[in-house]
């Protein structure tokens, strides 16, 4: 396989700077400008270890963020 082929799909990987979202239960983070390998195909994004390191750090020890965003949550659980 190439070195810039996605190990999903076979697709090429574009490196991007994304907006990624962590979450584990109900703590969730957002990380914007995230340098990450992105799927032309499939969309499937790739973080460098080291890049998905740091995000595991912040994460964990809850740093203060850069800001804080509002962001409107709708619930579906009812309708199914």
């Amino acid at each position: 396989m190439k070195k810039n082929a996605c190990a999903k799909c076979g697709g090429i990987l574009v490196k991007q700077k994304i907006d990624y979202e962590k979450k584990v239960g109900e703590k969730r983070a957002l990380f914007e400008a995230v340098p990450a390998s992105v799927c032309t195909s499939c969309d499937e994004v790739w973080l460098d270890a080291m890049v998905a390191e740091k995000i595991e750090e912040i994460f964990n020890k809850s740093l203060k963020p850069t800001r804080w965003v509002k962001v409107p949550l709708w619930s579906l659980s009812r309708l199914t």
